[in-house]
């Protein structure tokens, strides 16, 4: 590992901060090591969570071109004042199923799972690709992130794109009727959990149907 160039230091750091990304470390116990050579560099997995904190694992929403440029920064106001909820939860189930249940309770639904997507998941290419054009939903999609990333790019009132990149934590509700798309990252990973008045009413409208 010496020879990379890579100081062990920073490895170590960055692999914490890529484990949280990934919803990996979920405590403060046990810890990793890395060897160089003759030397061993330990972390405890608390430093997991501070490397998480250092990554800005928050979501980072900013307006987007037609074109694909970025532009400024969008805050969780203004996506609420677009329609789009924005909250931070923990991941601990026994602390992010009560605000689940009242979220469940304020806007009516009724059925809550889980989805998950990973390198090794079957047809993966072909499941993305029915997210990446721009469509709607009859029903709000509602997603909480227990794992990976992911983009959602979603039409503001006045039709512009919000480019919302979403973590570990996120929890974001796209209103019925919306249009957006989303991407995986370079991770192509993501476990989430999912709410609904009613599963029939996800299904897609593209906006530029054929």
């Amino acid at each position: 590992m010496g020879e990379s160039g890579t100081d062990p230091r920073q490895l170590i750091v960055e692999l914490c901060a890529h484990m949280y990304r990934l919803g990996w470390a979920s405590g403060t116990g046990g810890g990793i090591s890395l060897r160089d050579g003759q030397r061993v560099f330990m972390a405890p997995m608390l430093a997991t969570l501070i490397a998480g904190d250092t990554e800005e694992r928050r979501m980072k929403a900013t307006w987007l071109s037609d074109s694909g440029e970025r532009g400024d920064e969008i805050t969780a106001d203004v996506l609420a004042d677009n329609g789009v909820l924005y909250q931070r939860l923990s991941t601990d189930v026994a602390a992010y199923q009560p605000p689940m249940a009242r979220i469940k309770a304020e806007h009516g639904y009724i059925h809550q799972d889980e989805v998950a997507l990973r390198p090794g998941t079957p047809d993966l290419d072909l499941i993305c690709a029915k997210f990446v054009d721009e469509h709607h939903h009859d029903e709000d999609e509602v997603r909480f992130v227990l794992e990976g990333e992911g983009v959602f790019d979603i039409r503001s009132n006045d039709d512009r794109w919000m480019h919302v990149e979403v973590g570990v934590g996120d929890l974001i509700v796209v209103p019925a009727g919306r249009h957006h798309r989303f991407f995986l990252t370079g991770l192509k990973t993501i476990r989430c959990v999912r709410l609904f008045k009613d599963p029939s009413g996800w299904v897609a409208h593209y906006r530029h149907a054929s």
